[in-house]
């Protein structure tokens, strides 16, 4: 049952779901390849999703999994993510205007899941700019470790570390200048946050979420962007189910049904290019 909250806020955002929805109901693309997709996205889903099979939003547009009462995290998560819904352009004015892959809304809602779980440590892969290691950082105490090596979309450590130095987050950042692949996770500590938002292919998801492993609690928020993507889709739920990871809520939106990109994209949006947000509890 959905809340009246989430309601309203679906209401005030449905403009930036279409063309998702079609006057309330889904619409069904099946070309062969992307039935193919479809056929392995679903056994990957019903093998991590066994025990939430059904979602309270059934459109593709927006998908909650699980008990958003659940825990303190899942509450957090749900209300950020409502929130956000509601108010897509809360921001202050230069968070919003940084250049960045992350829509206004999402940005928003970083900002405030960190406030209202009060996180005290951030893991990003895949920082460019700097636009959501900013939003999850502004107005908050929590220190954050970034990597990237500027491999995709041009771009270098010095723009990023410019934004950084704008925005007097300096001493609250460490960035590690590399291929994900090659950094020791086991040496970092440990995070409650995680955002994978390297490159996207679907071996490039398995490993962004099975590599970091170490640097996890044992209760964390996964974040995931591009989540419109199938090889996105796909090399996350397949890394979550190898691990044999407990997914006790999960919220899955997407901007675009047929894997492509976003018709409007990064700050010209609310949520850019879909998003994966779940409260995580890896295996014992």
């Amino acid at each position: 049952m959905l809340s009246q909250n989430l309601r309203n806020a679906i209401k005030t955002s449905l403009p930036f779901l279409v063309p998702i929805v079609r006057s309330g109901r889904e619409r069904i693309l099946v070309p062969a390849a992307q039935a193919r997709i479809g056929m392995k996205e679903r056994k990957l889903r019903k093998a991590l999703l066994s025990r939430i099979l059904q979602p309270s939003y059934p459109f593709s547009a927006l998908r909650l999994h699980g008990d958003s009462e659940g825990s303190d995290a899942a509450r957090g998560l749900y209300a950020a993510f409502v929130a956000s819904l509601a108010r897509p352009s809360q921001l202050t004015e230069g968070v919003a205007q940084i250049k960045g892959m992350s829509g206004l809304a999402y940005r928003s809602f970083l900002n405030s899941l960190v406030g209202r779980l009060n996180v005290a440590r951030y893991l990003e892969i895949g920082s460019w700019h700097g636009s959501t290691v900013i939003s999850a950082l502004t107005n908050n105490e929590c220190e954050a470790v970034c990597v990237d090596n500027w491999s995709e979309f041009g771009g270098s450590a010095n723009e990023f570390r410019e934004n950084l130095r704008a925005f007097k987050l300096t001493g609250r950042v460490r960035l590690i200048e590399s291929d994900f692949r090659q950094v020791n996770f086991a040496d970092l500590g440990t995070f409650d946050l995680f955002l994978f938002d390297g490159p996207h292919s679907e071996s490039d998801h398995y490993d962004g979420i099975v590599l970091p492993q170490p640097a996890l609690s044992r209760d964390h928020i996964l974040l995931v962007d591009d989540w419109n993507w199938a090889s996105v889709r796909l090399g996350t739920l397949r890394a979550l189910s190898t691990l044999g990871a407990e997914v006790e809520f999960a919220i899955e939106l997407r901007t675009t049904d047929d894997n492509t990109h976003a018709h409007r994209s990064a700050s010209e949006s609310a949520w850019h290019n879909g998003l994966f947000a779940a409260v995580i509890r890896k295996a014992s």
